[in-house]
């Protein structure tokens, strides 16, 4: 099949603008191997996505990520057991484009790469091997019993996040359901540093 094309970036200003995908089915949903897409703010705090599978019979799981003071932070819970891995090397509330990219194997070993204008920033996380699904993904924020609890903040992400949110290579956002006044998104630069895209990013 043909890549996915994008439309551009998608504007979020308040929790309204909060993006909800469920997947009841089991074959429809996502498996947590590459979570990948770019995104820009000059907001200090807010939840970016976070993505779940609290469905009866099953250990509580999710992963996510938020900026918080500028840094962007990635969560990973499984049943009672919680990582939270910060990236504190770059602060992202500048405007600029910033792609994050989570990727896990089979075997439980993940690494986090953060790309910007000027390099990449690599962490490493483990998980249980096997294969982990979701039911539910949130883009521009989290369902409101993960907020406090593992994110520290009730605030929801306000900046532009690109269209393509793939996860294993597949868009979560269907551009056919945004409104199109929501592709406008315009964001004031911070330090004089050129918009341009992360390294690195097809």
């Amino acid at each position: 099949p043909a890549p996915p094309v994008s439309l551009g970036y998608i504007s979020f200003t308040s929790t309204a603008d909060i993006l909800v995908y469920n997947f009841f089915y089991d074959h429809e949903k996502p498996s947590f191997e590459d979570i990948s897409f770019i995104f820009r703010t000059v907001s200090s705090d807010g939840i970016l996505f976070s993505a779940h599978n609290n469905d009866a019979g099953h250990s509580p799981l999710l992963i996510g990520a938020h900026i918080r003071d500028g840094y962007v932070s990635v969560v990973f819970l499984k049943s009672t057991y919680t990582q939270q891995l910060s990236a504190n090397s770059t602060q992202l509330n500048d405007g600029n484009l910033y792609r994050l990219n989570i990727r896990r194997n089979s075997n439980g070993h993940g690494f986090i790469q953060l790309q910007s204008y000027v390099g990449v920033t690599p962490l490493d996380f483990y998980t249980q091997p096997g294969e982990i699904k979701f039911s539910k993904v949130v883009v521009g924020g989290a369902d409101e019993w993960s907020r406090i609890r593992y994110f520290g903040t009730r605030v929801d992400f306000v900046g532009c996040i690109i269209d393509l949110f793939q996860i294993n290579g597949n868009s979560v956002i269907k551009p056919a359901d945004i409104p199109k006044e929501r592709y406008n998104c315009n964001v004031e630069r911070r330090g004089g540093h050129p918009t341009s895209t992360p390294h690195s990013y097809v």
